[in-house]
């Protein structure tokens, strides 16, 4: 999926989660986190501002391998609980939002990393099916805010 599908479905995930822990911040935390996934990619938003780590990553990691995993998602969230738990919550929502985005890809994810088990689905990367996808998200952002 391309950047801005992961950024709304990382917004969507927030806004569920201030279900629980109420705040703008939340919301920033799970859309900031929804992007993380692809920072071992130098041609990612994420991956091009941290450069050289995103090439080295590259290097030595495949794309869609570790970083697109439940095991990256909880190492990555567990400091941000320690320090606050309803960020920590976000960040791991916002992670989750973009490994389920991903697995609809037909690149897939290996969500048990290292285990070999992959999830694939039938959306292409930009489109006419990520587009409604995307549409969705942002009607599923509208329908919260508004109830």
């Amino acid at each position: 999926m391309r950047f801005l599908t992961h950024i709304v479905g990382g917004v969507a995930a927030g806004l569920f989660i201030t279900n629980f822990y109420p705040g703008i911040l939340i919301i920033a935390v799970a859309a900031i986190a929804s992007g993380i996934p692809d920072i071992d990619t130098p041609k990612s938003k994420y991956g091009r501002r941290i450069q050289p780590f995103s090439i080295i990553f590259a290097a030595f990691l495949k794309h869609r391998g570790v970083f697109h995993s439940l095991l990256a998602a909880i190492l990555l969230s567990l400091p941000l609980y320690i320090i606050e738990q309803s960020w920590g919550i976000a960040f791991f929502a916002g992670y989750i939002s973009h490994l389920v985005l991903d697995s609809l890809n037909k690149k897939g994810t290996k969500p048990l990393w290292p285990l070999p088990l992959k999830t694939k689905g039938p959306i292409k990367n930009g489109s006419v099916g990520e587009f409604l996808i995307l549409t969705l998200l942002v009607a599923a952002i509208i329908v919260q805010i508004i109830f």
